[in-house]
This record gives C-alpha cells, structure tokens and sequence, in this order.
C-alpha cells in the first residue's frame, strides 16, 4: 500500500473511531445524579450519534481558557458535542495533550466564557488522551445547550489542576 492510500486509510479509521459513543463519573467532584444511562462503543467501534440535530466544535480546549485560571499552561486538546435527536448528548476527546499527570474527571458546565459554572454533565474521563462517547437520556439538558451553547463549556480536570486543566466554550 503506498504513503497516499495509507494515509487515507488512517484519516478514514480516525473519523470513523471518533463518531464513537459512554460516560463516566469522578467521585471526588460534585455532580448532578439525573440517573442517565451512558454507553461506550466496544473496542472503539463506530457509534456516535444516529442522527445529530446539532454539533458543536471543534471546541479548542486549552489551560489559559480555565477560570479562574491558572489551567496547565501546556495544556491542549480539542472537543466535539453533538446533540442526538434521540435526546442523548454524544462527545469525543481529540488530542488531549501536554498534562503533566492523567486527566482524573472531564464534564460539560453551565457558564458564560468569563465564569466558572456548575457540573450539568459528567464525562468519561479522556485518560489516553482521545476518547468518544454518548450519555443517554438528556433531552432536556440538550435542549438548554441547543437554545444557548455560549453558554456552556467542556473542561478536562486532573491531580494538578482539580478546578480545571483545559477549557474551552461551547459556539453556536
């Protein structure tokens, strides 16, 4: 197989392991206990949502979006939400990179770019640095991001920067 169809072959397989779908909470941090369902796609297998109704990003995830900062300085990594008609909330991780210990817990807060908002939804934890996944049962919530998603920003939390190690805001 030459370089090209190599290439090809990879950014294909990359796209199609990113429309994956679960979700996870970190004990340590406090959040809503609404009782969704999650799931994650088995060994990476395509999923994602059936039949977006919205999607947002890429969202650019990086320490000096934190607040209050400081976030980790060489903290990068990027996101993407998309809202299923379904009513499930589906998200993928891309890049998260240049944390000097694991990510421990990511979500999805309510807040202006200038604030620092509660939990409204937990994540799966993006400990290898890319992830996808999908939290069932959250029409409402997917609703509210639809009608406001500047309102609303996705964060990736770890041991040196419980508050926050990158951010970054939701757009419409």
């Amino acid at each position: 197989m030459n370089t090209r169809r190599l290439v090809v072959a990879s950014l294909v397989s990359g796209s199609l392991a990113l429309a994956a779908c679960g979700a996870d909470q970190d004990p340590a941090l406090e959040v809503p206990d609404d009782g969704a369902s999650t799931t994650t796609a088995a060994g990476g297998a395509a999923g994602g949502p059936t039949s977006a109704e919205a999607t947002f990003g890429p969202i650019e995830l990086t320490g000096a979006n934190e607040i209050p900062g400081p976030g980790a300085e060489e903290g990068i990594g990027q996101a993407h939400v998309y809202l299923d008609t379904d009513g499930s909330i589906c998200y993928d991780f891309i890049g998260i990179d240049g944390l000097d210990v694991p990510a421990s817990a990511a979500h999805i807060h309510e807040g202006g770019e200038s604030e620092a908002g509660p939990v409204v939804l937990p994540l799966e934890t993006p400990t290898e640095g890319s992830l996808d996944a999908c939290v069932a049962d959250q029409a409402e919530l997917s609703a509210r991001i639809a009608e406001n998603p500047g309102g609303f920003y996705v964060n990736v939390h770890n041991a040196d920067f419980p508050d926050g190690a990158i951010r970054g805001q939701l757009e419409s």
